[in-house]
Formats: structure tokens, C-alpha cells, sequence
């Protein structure tokens, strides 16, 4: 398994540079196979590596005017041919790390999002805003919830308002929500008229 890794040079280290390459022990230091970058509208550079997982690579941009750059990422000084040299560094390994937390938090988001999924239960017969805020309440939220409900959930939800008898087709409310719930609207809209008529 390979990990990605993207790269990026801010524009205010580019400078006047129409391009580069990146260059490091993923090609070894060989500037002749040095990673064409892209050159990005704000005048950065940028490019995408499949680096092998759990490892530590250096690395540097050398640009078209022939400056070499270092990006924002951690340094290590290093002896090249009598010279102190600054490279930068990557661990793919925390780079793993990371992605795997990003996925974790988007999964956690969007398990969030669906708990705080709310329809209008008002488009229900006989739901009125203060029964929504009930059912609601009790983590009837959606027409698939409540369509699932047996009528001695709705009987003991609804005997909480103390006004069960006055509450319109309570009983009719299961089999409207399942045709809510499967977006048979046209369906649900002769369901209603039906039920008012028999009222």
C-alpha cells in the first residue's frame, strides 16, 4: 500500500520562478528525474507523491531560476559533499495518521448529520407543531421513524400530552409517514383526502 503525500511551495518562496522540481530520496537526489511541479494560478507550486507507508523521506524544490527551496515542513541538517545543507523532511507514516484521523472525523460528521436529519413531521395528517416538537422529543425525527412506530409507542408518546382523544388520526399517522418516507407524495395527498372524508 502506497500513501499519498502532496507537496507545496507558497508562492512567496517561488517568487519570480516559472516552475521547479522536486528532488529527494524518493528519486535519489537525481535532478534529471526530479518530479515536475505544477504551477498554480496564485504562483505556488504544487505536486502529488505515492510514497512507500512508515518511512522518513528528505527532500527539496529546485526551481527553474535555479534557487533551491525548503516548504514548511520539518528540517534536518544534513552534510552534502562538505556543506551543511538544510532538507526538508516527511514521515509517511504521520501523513497515514492523519488521513486515517480526517476519514474518522468526516465518518463521525456525517454520522452526526444523519442524528440531526429532521423532516417536517407537519406534512403528516393530524401532526401539529406541538406534537412534531413531541415526537421530536422523543427521537421521532424522520417519516422513516415514524413509520416504524407501533401504535402503543404513538399511544404512550402521545399520553405524555395528557390529550390523546383530541389528537386527529393518530392512528392513520404509521401508514402516511411509510408513503412520506418512500417520497410517494401524490400517494400520501389521496391518503389525506380519504382520511378527511371518512373524518
Amino acid at each position: 500500500m502506497k500513501v499519498k503525500v502532496d507537496f507545496y511551495l507558497k508562492s512567496s518562496r517561488v517568487q519570480s520562478a516559472n516552475g521547479g522540481v522536486l528532488v529527494g530520496d524518493f528519486n535519489k537526489w537525481d535532478v534529471n528525474k526530479g518530479i515536475v511541479l505544477h504551477l498554480n494560478e496564485d504562483g505556488s507550486l504544487s505536486g502529488t507523491l505515492n510514497l512507500s507507508p512508515s518511512k522518513k523521506y528528505e527532500y527539496r524544490y529546485l526551481l527553474s531560476d535555479g534557487r533551491w527551496e525548503n516548504d514548511d515542513n520539518l528540517k534536518v541538517i544534513k552534510n552534502a559533499y562538505g556543506q551543511m545543507v538544510e532538507n526538508c523532511i516527511i514521515d509517511t507514516k504521520d501523513v497515514l495518521k492523519m488521513e486515517m484521523s480526517l476519514k474518522l472525523k468526516s465518518e463521525i460528521e456525517d454520522e452526526k448529520s444523519k442524528k440531526n436529519k429532521q423532516e417536517d413531521l407537519t406534512k403528516i395528517l393530524g401532526v401539529t407543531p406541538k406534537i412534531q416538537t413531541l415526537l421530536k422529543s422523543e427521537s421521532v425525527t424522520t417519516y422513516h421513524e415514524l413509520g416504524k412506530c407501533t401504535m402503543k409507542k404513538l399511544l404512550l408518546i402521545l399520553d405524555i400530552a395528557n390529550n390523546t382523544k383530541k389528537i386527529n388520526f393518530y392512528t392513520t399517522w404509521v401508514k402516511q409517514a411509510k408513503l412520506a418516507a418512500a417520497d410517494k407524495w401524490d400517494e400520501l395527498s389521496e391518503l389525506q383526502k380519504k382520511i378527511e372524508l371518512e373524518a
